[in-house]
């Protein structure tokens, strides 16, 4: 009876100690696959482009109350090695938003423009006066403009801009609470996983620019 006490926690302990060793394994192959998902990250343009695809972008293209122009920086960086191509790249962007609670809404200026190597990429969601949102224009809301897709070896990469305005206004409230908001939401509702915050040196605060509360920096999103 002792002995066959001791087989059993002994093989207990076993397979414990082997589930543990899969699961170590398993995280370092993903460890290993962000790893190079963030090693081939193409140069990334740091500023959103207004649709003349020449200027960046400003908010509400006028000076704000202190005299200076806000300028919307890129703050989302989403990443997807599962797409078959640039199609099937596109739907599951918007997939991946609609079940964030982030679908296409009407409100919003479009037709915007992000760059990745040099090379200028549409905005998505296309349709004319739409952007991913949380809630009604009407109201105070995060919204995103996400541009690409931008494909590096087997991965299909996107870059965005969200920010959180208040309502009818339009005025702008952050840009750092609806980059991450939005991240959240992903993770939670769409089984993305942040891999990644990656410095763009795009804070501004200057006499002539301001990029309000952001902190320079993009969060970097893998799409499952």
């Amino acid at each position: 009876m002792i002995l066959y006490t001791h087989f059993k926690y002994s093989a207990l302990i076993f397979s414990v100690l082997a589930m543990l060793l899969t699961a170590s394994c398993s995280n370092s192959v993903n460890d290993n696959d962000d790893e190079i998902l963030i090693k081939n990250l193409p140069q990334i343009d740091p500023f959103m482009y207004k649709p003349d695809s020449v200027n960046y972008a400003v908010w509400l293209d006028r000076k704000q109350s202190d005299g200076r122009f806000i300028r919307e920086p890129i703050n989302i960086i989403i990443v997807d090695s599962r797409a078959k191509d640039s199609l099937d790249a596109i739907a599951r962007l918007l997939t991946a938003f609609t079940l964030a609670d982030f679908p296409p809404r009407f409100g919003h200026t479009g037709g915007y423009f992000g760059k990745m190597d040099g090379k200028l990429n549409h905005q998505q969601p296309s349709v004319s006066q739409h952007a991913f949102s949380d809630y009604m224009w009407a109201f105070t809301n995060n919204h995103a403009r996400i541009f690409g897709p931008y494909k590096v070896e087997n991965a299909y990469y996107w870059i965005g801009s969200s920010s959180r305005e208040r309502g009818i206004s339009h005025d702008y409230v952050s840009f750092d609470r609806a980059r991450n908001d939005l991240a959240n939401m992903l993770v939670s509702k769409a089984n993305a996983v942040v891999i990644s915050q990656i410095s763009l040196n795009n804070k501004l605060d200057d006499s002539e620019f301001s990029t309000g509360d952001h902190d320079g920096k993009a969060t970097m999103i893998k799409l499952n």
